[in-house]
């Protein structure tokens, strides 16, 4: 295996547990703003994993650096700087006692996490096929491939 699909291949199974967690804060604080769950349940649940999400951010971000693919690297490390940003002026945990308060400006930070993580996953889901594509089929199989794709779009398209 490539040290590129490698790197694709672990950043997309990082990202789709990150995709996943901003998607839960997002829906439990829904939740909380329809009454469904009380305060004190939303901030046990939301802070008990908040730095294992903060690790696999800055981990996704040194995996893509270091692996050379600088255009979504740089793209994670602004996600990564604005949840540092977070941390360090304390607004990475939600109160129990302001849940109510707070919940207008924690579901603004998460949707933002939330868009950043999606534009991320498509592009890492398309680089990973992609490598694994040049990476793992020999130039015939390419070939192929090509050619099958090239007839599953033009039958879709009705071209």
């Amino acid at each position: 295996m490539s040290w590129t699909l490698f790197v694709f291949l672990l950043s997309s199974i990082l990202q789709t547990g990150l995709l996943g967690r901003s998607m839960y804060g997002l829906l439990s604080i829904a939740d909380l703003e329809q009454d469904f769950i009380n305060p004190y349940d939303l901030s046990k649940k939301l802070n008990n994993f908040v730095m294992v999400e903060y690790g696999a951010q800055l981990l996704m971000t040194v995996v893509l650096l270091l692996g050379g693919r600088w255009f979504i690297g740089l793209v994670q490390v602004g996600l990564s700087a604005y949840m540092v940003w977070l941390y360090i002026n304390k607004k990475y945990l939600l109160d129990a006692t302001d849940a109510f308060k707070e919940a207008k400006s924690h579901k603004t930070r998460r949707s933002i996490i939330f868009g950043v993580n999606a534009v991320s996953m498509i592009f890492l889901v398309y680089m990973l096929i992609h490598t694994f594509v040049h990476t793992m089929l020999s130039s015939g199989a390419r070939e192929t491939a090509k050619q099958l794709f090239k007839e599953a779009a033009t039958s879709v398209h009705g071209f």
